[in-house]
């Protein structure tokens, strides 16, 4: 394929990514509808950004190959034989001549790939402006609540009024009423044998007293 077919291709393509955005201003209603404009416009950036990739290794492509024409410069036998008939300096002008045409011609053929190059930029810049006028529209600002995080949140109220409502213990030790002490408190004492089975306990708002054992 030539490189002009490929260039032809490039700008084929990059008028298809456009086409959805020809008609005018970007159009929505709520935030799905402007969440859904944001996600084409990134697309359509990764695919423009996709395109300059190729390009790039085109104009690659096309300087190494100018760049091997302007090394194979004064290689040949002809060179050697024209360096002895007229002279190497005579010879070394004429292949600095040809160098420098090599040249001229390398930056006329990467012309239009420059030129493409620009083009995407320019059109990922006017996409930017387009997604920042998304993101900064009523409609995108308000983004409804999801229900899961509402969930959660009354998930968390649960827990602390479960933490509110947690039972209390108050003991009677030593002659004395301690507490109220929580059950994950009472565990470390049980465990370190200050209370046992028969030590009095009275669950808090109650008057009744009774062995820990009866709480099991």
């Amino acid at each position: 394929m030539g490189k002009l077919t490929i260039l032809s291709n490039v700008e084929s393509r990059i008028s298809v990514i456009l086409d959805a955005y020809s008609h005018g201003d970007i159009l929505f209603s709520n935030y799905t509808e402007a969440k859904e404009a944001l996600a084409g416009l990134r697309k359509a950036q990764k695919e423009l950004r996709a395109l300059k990739r190729d390009v790039n290794a085109e104009m690659g492509q096309v300087r190494s190959d100018f760049q091997s024409k302007g090394v194979a410069i004064g290689k040949g036998v002809g060179t050697m034989v024209a360096g002895g008939l007229l002279g190497k300096k005579s010879v070394g002008k004429v292949n600095a001549s040809r160098r420098d045409d090599v040249r001229r011609q390398k930056e006329i053929a990467l012309t239009p790939y420059a030129d493409t190059k620009n083009w995407i930029d320019d059109l990922i810049h006017t996409l930017d402006q387009a997604k920042h006028q998304v993101e900064m529209s009523k409609e995108y600002q308000e983004k409804p609540v999801k229900k899961r995080a509402i969930k959660k949140v009354a998930s968390k109220r649960a827990k602390k009024l479960l933490v509110l409502k947690e039972p209390k213990f108050f003991i009677f030790l030593d002659e004395k009423i301690k507490g109220g002490f929580t059950v994950d408190e009472l565990e470390p004492l049980f465990k370190a044998e200050v209370i046992n089975q028969d030590t009095l306990l009275c669950n808090e708002g109650e008057e009744d007293w009774h062995p820990l054992s009866h709480f099991d």
